[in-house]
């Protein structure tokens, strides 16, 4: 993909700012950044640094974060001649470091070059601790060293003398921000490693440095710009973590960014996060123990055994199975364990990871079962550890095979604990998992800003104008339906089995059925008489029976009807992917229906939201439409409540645009997400584009392209996909769009220009060659959620719900917005669950030229008319329909290459491969080219519509 694009010319320069709404006063989690006046003058030269460690073919840089700041640090300790203090060095774990006043250069260095090489014997077990066994193996490792041109001469950063200098700027933020961090960071284990306090070179505040930091890094752990609590106890952690699944913790921790805020002021962003890490420190079968036993329907506290009961133990298939993939890449360590090599049976302590859990072992698979040879004559496992002094406790439970170095080691689980350091973990959440992840509030005392709440747009159901209110957080009452579907529905109903045991109770069924019947024609769905088509599908004996089921149902529709499959599962099961592409390929609309919210129905049948929620979802599916923006004002009224996007005389297209990276499923453990170190990371990425086809925007298409991997930009974009998108809103208008307004969702900071840049290029040549003549503008909008910027209210009467949060359609333009980029942050949802997390809007091109009121009174419309709910949702819809697809599209490819129904596509480094050697940016082959074709064709939707509601 060329970069020679006009980056420039998308960076639209702020319009002012709003008039509309009520005021309201807010706080943030923004907080000034102040230096003291002694400090201005400080200065923090730069350094480029390049870490790497000497093989036979020559230098091997570095990867992994962790191995760079190890290293960096080992040899820091090791020449404080040069580096002068620990403690006066900054490094940001790449490529950068800092020293206060500089750092002096070896006296061999010559002036005119400023740049050096420092090499260090560095042990193995240092430089990669979570690589067991390797023993005290050294490695040479080598920093270079290279001055750098730019150099920090103060740390006030927001002192400015002269005009705004944004390269400035950005070089004083990157110091601070790896600032904030670096005492987490340090490791002074390494720095330790036999090192002489008493030598001249090392004095005694540099000794008391390292101690203080070890006993700091004992509490708190850095993970990327975050910083967690490490619970003291292993097994109760009062109040610092929640268990989300078995075995699995997630701690609280701290966020910490930099910004600029209006006026060119630098802030610091502090907000409270929580990552999922393993349990720690903690015996295997203690481990396995708490997993079977969280697994129950309610656990309650875990069991005291008696020390019959710890003997008698044991695991059959299925407990090995599920504990294999908990403990697919666990790092572990062990307790003197007895190595079965011949004719050495020795004890050893390390790091170690489990290969498997139960395997059929030559001679058993216990250790009161497998026997090995000791002193001419066989024993058992368990006698040969009595002997070593290492009475088991456990004999019964199964061996696990451990990788200790490059060698394989037969070990009892009991001499096998969880790691003591934290481990994140790296699988994918169930959907009860998900439920259970930490919701979290915070309300501290930062920068004050004002904010305005919109007035909420009429909507229009039926024949009747409904009104959002402020006690129901801006829902409306949607009593019918907008536009039902233009045919009567025939239903059908498939349950789903496991071992021919339906996962539903068929009178729970049949009671939800009639309950949802009942609601959507309440609402105006007009559905056949009679019972509906019954089938089961038995998912654990019969797993590849789905598409005779549907072709089934398919020969057996009403030609005259709508058809629609409801589908009650589990979504343990993991075929959510499976349904969706087998049901679309036979042309059937399908709804799923998991086993928790029927069993919500049955705790409370009286809450009908369920049926509410899913009348919309099926009415939209097949063709009708739920709800609208009224539009009973004249042309000036409605540019000024933001609804000229329905005019007549101003046809707009909105095109909704996300992508995902979705990893390559390993086939024998579907839970595990692979690493992007991993041979089998993601090798593709996925995007989805969505438009609007009438001028309401309240019926949509979508077009879903496969790209090559982690590629956010959507380098595909086509003349023919472009012009898919196009063609159908003018059919379906009968008018060619005179504004087009792109609401691009995943875009950082950093990649804002380049993105902008490149799929604006493709969308104006497309248009230029295909649609002459016709004159159109462009608007480029991207909306960021994956920010910590949090907004409070300052007097309680004026906050909603429980948790104290803003008012939904509160909108945000000054102070604490960008002082260069014409931004905003818009919460048109009501938070319901912790703090509410505004999206920050970021208008990059606007060619139509709305003023800053009617641009955010639209977005703050567009996120009315979602199709699955009766009250505002936190983004414009286009946006969020493109999330739907995106995660739909993601479980889709996941069944189809797990089903070996595709092969995941070839990675530009097997093109490079198989061409010769060719570069990552070469031009990729015809071959990986022709697999995202097929991929897109099994990935497009058969069924007309919105069947990916």
């Amino acid at each position: 993909m060329s970069q020679n694009f006009d980056l420039v010319k998308y960076k639209e320069k702020r319009p002012g700012t709003g008039s509309l709404g009520t005021p309201i006063e807010l706080t943030t989690n923004l907080f000034k950044m102040i230096c003291p006046q002694d400090n201005i003058n400080q200065k923090f030269p730069k350094y480029l640094v390049g870490l790497s460690t000497q093989k036979k073919a020559g230098l091997e840089p570095i990867k992994t974060r962790e191995g760079r700041r190890r290293a960096f640090w080992f040899i820091v300790a090791r020449n404080l001649d040069t580096f002068i203090k620990l403690q006066n060095v900054i490094y940001d774990d790449f490529i950068n470091c800092w020293a206060y006043n500089g750092i002096r250069p070896p006296p061999e260095v010559e002036i005119r070059f400023r740049e050096w090489r420092l090499k260090e014997q560095m042990p193995d077990s240092l430089l990669r601790p979570e690589k067991p066994g390797q023993g005290d193996r050294n490695e040479t490792v080598v920093m270079d060293i290279k001055e750098a041109t730019d150099v920090c001469r103060d740390t006030s950063i927001g002192v400015q003398t002269g005009p705004w200098d944004e390269v400035r700027a950005g070089e004083a933020m990157q110091l601070v921000k790896a600032l904030l961090l670096q005492k987490h960071r340090f490791v002074p284990d390494v720095c330790e490693w036999e090192w002489d306090v008493n030598h001249p070179s090392t004095p005694k505040e540099t000794s008391d440095f390292c101690t203080l930091l070890r006993e700091l890094g004992e509490l708190f752990y850095a993970h990327q710009n975050s910083i967690y609590r490490v619970p003291k106890n292993p097994t109760t952690y009062p109040g610092f973590d929640a268990i989300i699944t078995p075995g699995t913790h997630a701690w609280i921790g701290t966020y910490h960014s930099l910004k600029y805020i209006e006026g060119y002021q630098p802030v610091v962003n502090f907000g409270l996060v929580n990552k999922l890490f393993m349990e720690l420190d903690m015996p295997l079968p203690l481990f396995w123990m708490t997993v079977m036993h969280q697994k129950r329907e309610n656990p309650g506290p875990l069991p005291e055994l008696t020390e019959q009961q710890l003997k008698d133990a044991s695991m059959n298939v299925y407990q090995c199975e599920l504990f294999n993939r908990i403990m697919k890449g666990l790092r572990l360590k062990a307790a003197p364990i007895v190595v079965l090599e011949p004719f050495n049976r020795k004890t050893r302590r390390g790091n170690c990871w489990v290969c498997e859990i139960g395997r059929d072992i030559e001679w058993g698979k216990t250790a009161a079962l497998m026997r090995v040879p000791y002193n001419n004559t066989w024993i058992t496992l368990e006698q040969l550890y009595q002997n070593a002094a290492l009475p088991l406790k456990w004999p019964n439970l199964p061996l696990a095979v451990v990788e200790v170095g490059n060698k394989y080691n037969v070990v009892p689980l009991e001499m096998l604990r969880t790691h003591d350091s934290p481990q994140v973990y790296n699988k994918i959440l169930n959907y009860k998992a998900q439920q259970k992840y930490i919701k979290i509030s915070i309300n501290p005392k930062g920068i004050e800003c004002e904010g305005r709440v919109l007035e909420p747009p009429n909507i229009q159901a039926n024949d009747e104008v409904l009104v959002a209110t402020k006690e129901d957080h801006r829902g409306f009452s949607l009593q019918k339906f907008l536009s039902p579907p233009p045919q009567i529905v025939e239903m059908a109903v498939i349950v789903m089995s496991d071992n021919g045991e339906p996962v539903h109770p068929l009178d729970n069924v049949e009671e939800f059925y009639n309950q949802l019947a009942e609601i959507c024609v309440k609402r105006g769905v007009a559905i056949l008489e009679g019972l509906p088509t019954k089938l089961f599908w038995d998912v654990s004996r019969d797993p590849g029976g789905l598409p005779c089921i549907a072709r089934t149902l398919a020969d057996k529709a009403n030609k005259e009807c709508c058809y629609c499959v409801l589908i009650f599962g589990d979504r343990d099961f993991g075929r959510y992917g499976q349904i969706k592409e087998v049901m679309d390929f036979h042309g059937i609309v399908s709804q799923c229906i998991d086993i928790v919210t029927v069993k919500n129905f049955k705790e409370k049948p009286n809450k009908l939201t369920i049926f509410y929620n899913l009348s919309m979802k099926i009415n939209q599916k097949l063709g009708g439409i739920t709800h609208g923006l009224a539009d009973e004002v004249d042309g000036d009224e409605m540019r000024k409540k933001g609804l000229l996007f329905i005019d007549k005389e101003h046809p707009t297209m909105f095109i909704g645009i996300d992508v995902t990276h979705p990893p390559v499923e390993n086939k024998k453990d579907p839970e595990l997400r692979p690493s992007r170190a991993a041979a089998d990371a993601p090798r593709l990425s996925i995007a989805a584009l969505v438009t609007n086809t009438n001028l309401e925007a309240t019926r949509y298409t979508t077009e879903v392209l496969p790209q090559y991997e982690n590629q956010e930009c959507v380098v595909h974009l086509e003349e023919t996909r472009f012009c898919n998108l196009v063609n159908k809103f003018c059919e379906s208008t009968g008018t060619v769009p005179k504004h087009l307004v792109v609401i691009r969702d995943g875009v950082s900071d950093g990649q804002l220009m380049p993105i902008a840049s490149a799929e604006l290029k493709w969308m104006k040549a497309t248009w230029e060659t295909k649609y002459p003549g016709h004159q159109i503008t462009f608007t480029y909008i991207v909306v960021q959620k994956r920010h910590f910027i949090r907004f409070y209210p300052k007097k309680k009467e004026e906050a909603e719900g429980p948790n104290g949060n803003i008012p939904a359609g509160t909108i945000i333009d000054t102070t604490v917005v960008h002082p260069d980029i014409y931004d905003f942050y818009l919460a048109s949802h009501y938070g319901n669950a912790g703090t509410t997390r505004p999206p920050r809007f970021i208008v990059l091109l606007d060619e139509w030229k709305l003023d800053v009121d009617e641009m955010q009174k639209m977005l703050n419309n567009l996120c009315y008319i979602f199709a699955r709910c009766a009250r505002p949702i936190s983004l414009p819809a286009p946006l969020y329909y493109a999330h739907l697809i995106c995660a739909q599209a993601k479980e889709r490819y996941r069944s189809l290459v797990m089903n070996d129904e595709i092969d995941p596509p070839r990675s530009s480094s097997d093109s490079s491969r198989e061409g010769g050697g060719r570069g990552k940016n070469q031009p990729k082959t015809a071959e990986v080219w022709e697999d995202f074709i097929k991929l897109g064709q099994k990935l497009t939707y058969k069924v007309e519509g919105m069947p990916w509601l």
